[in-house]
């Protein structure tokens, strides 16, 4: 019998540009990953820290706008009594606006038309110093009617108008360039979380080609090796080429000891990189920390002053009171007047300090909130009642429609205070000749209580930014600022909140607003009442 000749065929090999890519491949993407992960890091610390100069910009010319008031403050107090120590506030004033623009000049030094609106605004500040003291150097060298003369020139107020339109304007160009940075801070954040995901699927990936392709590779050996072990049991002349076999099966082994190495360096890198973003992310956390506390200490700051601004505002209506009496000689007919206009402005300066004070404590948690079923149609008249001066003032129809008995979960108070604010934004901004609805209506668990003018209406892109603090609506298109400080509404809504409710807007230029505050219902519902549709 002639046995044929049996040949051993070659041991399987792995490509050279698989065993280069299986061993350069995973340092290459961890380091690439790195790299990318840290300047995504880098880009995001940047704009973090261009994010807190925008804000504390926007600080600077709130600061500003706050210590005009108070130079204006101390100034009609020395004209009012003569009395020099109401000139600290004044000549304070003047240093710390001095020292505000100063740092917003240098906040803005490699911005040239950022710096050009600075100046001008620091231009403006000069002036209305200089209008100010004019009364006082008035007062000091000519009397009280010199002083009189200045004031009734008016020149002030339009000095204050212009420099408050420039503030609004800066401050309005810093509130767009911080969404703008807070949209890049967010997609930095972002494309950090992206890099990662890719780059741990990247390695991952990797990885497991990596193991896969050496897995095959000795399995294709293991075939082999059993091949040449049955042809070494039926040809012993083979038996040299099955232990050259055996060799290159030995350093393929060892090639993949090597990979696995650089496999579990990979993963202590991977998890040095862990570590590292984990304290990045500590840091944020405790950046995050202190801003909240700088924010509660702002909160406090504002509630302490409010309450110490009340002391010279009560003092300007008690003389006020003494001089219309006539305690210190006749008053004609033209200074009742000047009279008047005093107590109007200490009144409405007075309501903006305790809105700011009201603000203050919403923000620090400090305001108390009481809890009980209060009857809607005794509330909707007392508020009818309280606003009828203005509405008739200003010869608006009010129409309020007789709610049925409906109880609402809440502070009496607080629900009052809401009302009457919505209820004075109606009036301030519908014309002579206008109207006003109030009404309520049941909705499930809940109880709505809606505003509805016939005034300019609020446009879209301004109905949500209207309840932020210190926001102010046009008076219609290309009109100015309402009075005030911006508080109402955001004060408003978070008094609705602290009692389980909230305060949507609907509305349309030239087509009204209808403001709607919901809050939880009481023990008592009756069915459901609608307001109807308002002409514009």
């Amino acid at each position: 019998m002639i046995v044929p000749e049996l040949s051993s065929a070659p041991a399987p090999m792995l490509p050279s540009w698989r065993r280069r890519l299986a061993v350069f491949a995973p340092p290459v993407v961890v380091v690439l990953f790195l790299g990318a992960m840290l300047y995504s890091l880098w880009q995001r610390q940047q704009s973090t820290r261009t994010v807190q100069d925008t804000y504390t910009r926007i600080a600077y010319l709130h600061q500003v706008r706050t210590r005009l008031v108070d130079a204006e403050t101390g100034q009609r107090g020395y004209l009012i009594t003569g009395d020099e120590r109401y000139l600290a506030p004044f000549f304070d004033a003047e240093r710390d606006v001095a020292g505000l623009l100063a740092s917003l000049e240098r906040a803005h030094a490699g911005n040239p038309l950022r710096l050009a609106g600075v100046r001008e605004l620091d231009s403006l500040v000069a002036r209305r110093f200089a209008l100010m003291a004019l009364p006082i150097s008035a007062l000091r060298s000519g009397g009280l009617d010199a002083a009189r003369a200045q004031l009734i020139a008016g020149r002030g107020r339009e000095a204050m108008t212009e420099l408050r339109q420039t503030i609004a304007e800066v401050e309005a160009v810093e509130l767009r360039q911080l969404t703008a940075e807070r949209r890049a801070e967010d997609l930095a954040g972002l494309l950090v979380l992206a890099l990662l995901l890719a780059g741990s699927t990247l390695v991952l990936l990797t990885a497991t080609y990596t193991n896969r392709q050496f897995r095959l590779h000795s399995e294709a050996l293991e075939a082999h090796n059993a091949q040449e072990q049955e042809l070494n049991a039926r040809l012993q002349e083979q038996a040299l080429e099955l232990e050259m076999q055996a060799s290159e099966l030995q350093a393929a082994n060892d090639e993949l000891s090597e990979q696995q190495a650089h496999v579990e360096a990979m993963a202590a890198e991977l998890e040095a990189s862990n570590e590292e973003l984990q304290m990045t992310i500590a840091q944020l956390e405790d950046r995050t920390d202190a801003a909240e506390s700088a924010n509660h200490a702002k909160a406090q700051f504002l509630a302490s002053m409010s309450h110490e601004l009340r002391t010279p505002l009560n003092a300007i209506g008690g003389y006020v009171d003494l001089l219309e009496l006539g305690v210190h000689g006749q008053v004609t007919d033209a200074q009742r007047v000047d009279l008047e206009r005093i107590r109007h402005n200490s009144r409405h300066l007075l309501s903006l300090i305790n809105d700011i004070l009201n603000f203050a404590k919403v923000q620090s948690g400090r305001l108390e909130m009481a809890s009980a079923d209060v009857p809607v149609p005794a509330l909707l008249a007392e508020t009818e009642s309280a606003v009828r001066p203005l509405v008739d003032a200003k010869q608006i129809t009010f129409i309020r429609e007789e709610p049925p008995a409906i109880m609402v979960r809440g502070d009496h108070d607080r629900i009052r205070q809401i009302l009457l604010n919505l209820l004075s934004n109606a009036v301030k901004f519908t014309d002579r000749g206008g109207a006003i609805y109030l009404g309520s209506r049941n909705r499930g668990n809940d109880v709505c209580i809606e505003v509805r003018d016939s005034g300019v209406g609020i446009p879209a892109e301004l109905q949500q930014a209207i309840f932020d603090p210190f926001v102010q609506a046009q008076r219609g298109a290309g009109g100015s600022l309402s009075d005030g400080v911006g508080l109402g509404l955001s004060i408003s809504r978070e008094l609705a909140h602290a009692m389980g409710g909230d305060i949507t807007v609907q509305s349309a230029p030239g087509q009204g607003a209808t403001f709607t505050l919901t809050l939880p219902v009481g023990s008592t519902v009756s069915a459901e009442a609608r307001l109807p549709e308002l002409s514009p």
